[in-house]
């Protein structure tokens, strides 16, 4: 998430939760900047353990119940706000949130249901556009018309109202009509998610997938992040042979909701591809490290005292040079430090390096995983400082006294669960994080 704690720290979640009456524009509002503050989200997800105080402003037991319901999708989780928020006596509140909780989850029919309940007691911008959006894909084009000239007449001149029009159209197969509408969102308000999403999705359908990603990957910094954007874009990296990024944008879908169908499919088949793609570039590595150790050590410019050392020992190519450690060549008469730096210096311009046992066959099968294992050890010397985290994860690696991404691997989950105030949903973006290293926490 982008923290933007000028923001952040003027909004008081526990004031709005605890607040009788909120508007729709608020508990949106208020959405999006949780989704752009690491604080303002830390602090939500506190107050699930502790809604006391939130609870004793509310008139009701059922409005205590609606709130949680609002505090989980507050905190993108969709289908658990939407179990809560069914099963509380319906209000046009809890009938708003619910019909955006469902239409997060692709839902659509029981979006389209809460909505129409919603409207029973009462009308807002918000409500209408949600309302014609559904019905746009759900294909009621005539009914989303009808609802769109009264949307209009109120609101005017907004980008969401171009968008609205723009995807009738897009749903009608008018591309041209619909691009129009879209540009004229975009002139209005440049950072429009929802029209950047569908511009995206008609570039990919179209065979522009070089657009389609960099407007994916912007829409991917804006927060909240749909759901729908991270998993096309997901698909883009796939078709590129790009599986590491791939499985990223489908684990992100999944680390907010566990029960996704299309991730969970999508991430196995990216994970099967990449290990496919894995043992195929392994594969290349070493039929090319193969070809090197059988170069010639003749084709190399050495100076003559370490011809003659070599051609003693009987070394012709470098795969039988790298077999050698270091005490067996200064055992050889004349072969000394300055002859000793002079190989270091031709195997080290090649990335090689003598042995370290003697008499071990040197297998390019084995050197090709060396180098992997030592590309991995790279990234576990660093620092944890030169990453973001959020407030509560930092909090933990002082606590654990942890400094670099190999202590922090060293540790277990239980250890983290043992910190003050880190909890399963710090744990999980913990996890998240590692996983895009190719890391993860000892078990």
């Amino acid at each position: 998430m982008i923290a933007d704690e000028k923001t952040a720290s003027v909004v008081d979640p526990a004031e709005i939760l605890g607040t009788e009456d909120v508007s729709d524009e608020q508990w949106l509002a208020l959405r999006r900047d949780v989704h752009c503050s690491i604080v303002l989200h830390d602090a939500l997800a506190g107050l699930l353990e502790a809604f006391g105080p939130v609870a004793r402003r509310l008139s009701s037991e059922n409005k205590v119940e609606t709130r949680k319901g609002i505090l989980l999708w507050l905190l993108g989780r969709s289908r658990e706000a939407l179990a809560k928020l069914e099963s509380v006596r319906g209000s046009r509140e809890s009938a708003m949130i619910a019909a955006l909780a469902a239409s997060d989850l692709g839902a659509l029919d029981r979006a389209l249901e809460h909505a129409a309940k919603a409207r029973e007691g009462g009308d807002s911008p918000q409500l209408t556009a949600l309302q014609a959006e559904l019905l746009i894909k759900r294909g009621k084009l005539e009914e989303a018309r009808a609802l769109l000239a009264k949307f209009s007449k109120k609101d005017g001149d907004q980008p969401e109202t171009h968008y609205l029009r723009g995807l009738a159209s897009d749903f009608e197969g008018e591309i041209e009509e619909a691009m129009a509408h879209y540009e004229k969102a975009l002139e209005i308000d440049p950072a429009h998610a929802k029209t950047l999403f569908r511009l995206a999705f008609l570039h990919d359908l179209h065979g522009d997938d070089a657009r389609a990603l960099e407007i994916y990957e912007a829409l991917r910094k804006q927060r909240p992040v749909h759901v729908n954007t991270v998993l096309n874009l997901g698909l883009i990296y796939e078709d590129r042979g790009d599986f590491s990024r791939a499985i990223a944008c489908y684990q992100a879908v999944l680390d907010a909701d566990p029960n996704h169908v299309r991730a969970r499919l999508y991430l196995s088949d990216a994970k099967a591809s990449l290990t496919m793609y894995y043992d195929e570039d392994l594969a290349r590595k070493e039929q090319k490290l193969d070809q090197l150790l059988a170069t010639p050590l003749a084709e190399f410019q050495l100076s003559m005292r370490a011809q003659n050392c070599l051609n003693r020992l009987g070394l012709r190519t470098l795969g039988q040079l790298v077999a050698k450690t270091e005490d067996e060549l200064l055992e050889t008469p004349n072969f000394g430090q300055a002859t000793l730096k002079e190989i270091r210096e031709l195997l080290g311009a090649r990335g090689l390096m003598l042995s370290t046992t003697r008499g071990a066959p040197v297998l390019a099968r084995d050197l090709v995983r060396q180098q992997d294992q030592a590309e991995k050890e790279g990234v576990l010397g660093k620092p944890i400082t030169d990453f973001e985290w959020s407030e509560r994860i930092r909090k933990a690696f002082e606590k654990l006294k942890v400094q670099t991404l190999g202590e922090v691997v060293a540790k277990t989950e239980q250890d983290f669960l043992a910190c003050e105030n880190f909890g399963q949903t710090s744990l999980k973006e913990l996890k998240k994080r590692l996983g895009q290293m190719g890391l993860s926490l000892k078990t």
